[in-house]
């Protein structure tokens, strides 16, 4: 089971988008700010962040004990006002000497120099989603009886000239649910190279793979900017994400040190309205 919580900093973003206004970022909401990462650019006019990374932990599980004495885990929920998960762990953990090629650097945002014990390495706390091949759809969907029923959507004249719903006798109006859908659908693919890449921060964070954990993910805004960054031998330039904001936090379980497989999750980002009588 996988639960939900949309943020209030993804709202905000979205009703920016709706009034086509600058998303002003506010202090204290930016995963930026809590790695210390390039955390005083600022965003321009100009620069409008898309939902295009996700985030993991392994802080939103807690293992209790059943009546019977047998363990098992269950999950915390985010508030809307969460700006970042309870417990962030990066995708990638390398020694400063192998970092990633350029060609895969591409693929992550938030990097970061980290200390674990007397030795330094380097992080990678956000990954870019893939959304080149996101389509958005319109759905109607009729629930009668229990039983679901889903088309497309197609406009027609008569949506251009509606006419207003007949009253039922009784006075009361139901939605029977009858309702439509904005569709698109994100999917977030965690495949057999970043499980390699888990496993091995698993064994420099905590010294054992079984801790390669996911238990929350969180989808993320934010802006790309070319800064520049040091690397094991002087500096170079880089594709980092500014003011990055999780605008969804979603729980779940993936023991990815135990299973050694990775997961798919597919995430749907559209809307849903309900229908006033028949569509």
């Amino acid at each position: 089971m996988r639960i939900i919580q949309r943020t209030v900093y993804g709202s905000a973003l979205q009703t920016a988008a709706l009034l086509k206004i600058p998303h002003r970022i506010v202090e204290n909401t930016t995963l930026n700010e809590k790695f210390s990462i390039e955390a005083d650019l600022e965003l321009t006019e100009d620069d409008f962040p898309g939902v295009n990374y996700y985030c993991i932990g392994n802080g939103g599980h807690r293992v209790v004990s059943g009546a019977d004495g047998i363990p098992y885990t269950t999950p915390i929920n985010h508030r809307a006002t969460d700006a970042a998960l309870f417990n962030h762990i990066p995708f990638v953990v390398r020694d400063l000497d192998d970092d990633l090629t350029i060609a895969r650097r591409e693929k992550y945002a938030l990097r970061k120099i980290i200390t674990v014990g007397d030795k330094n390495y380097i992080a990678y706390y956000l990954k870019r989603i893939d959304v080149s091949q996101v389509t958005t759809e319109m759905q109607h969907t009729k629930v009668i009886d229990g039983n679901q029923t889903t088309t497309a959507f197609v406009p027609s004249n008569d949506n251009l000239n509606p006419e207003p719903p007949a009253l039922p006798n009784d006075g009361i109006i139901t939605t029977d649910g009858n309702y439509v859908t904005s569709s698109a659908i994100v999917t977030i693919a965690f495949d057999e190279q970043d499980v390699e890449e888990l496993m091995d921060v698993s064994r420099i964070l905590y010294n054992d793979e079984d801790h390669a954990i996911i238990s929350e993910v969180g989808l993320c805004s934010a802006v790309d900017r070319v800064v520049t960054t040091t690397g094991y031998v002087g500096t170079f330039n880089y594709r980092e994400a500014l003011g990055a904001q999780v605008v969804t936090h979603i729980t779940g379980y993936y023991p990815v040190g135990y299973t050694n497989a990775g997961f798919e999750l597919k995430i749907e980002a559209g809307a849903t309205e309900p229908m006033v009588g028949e569509a």
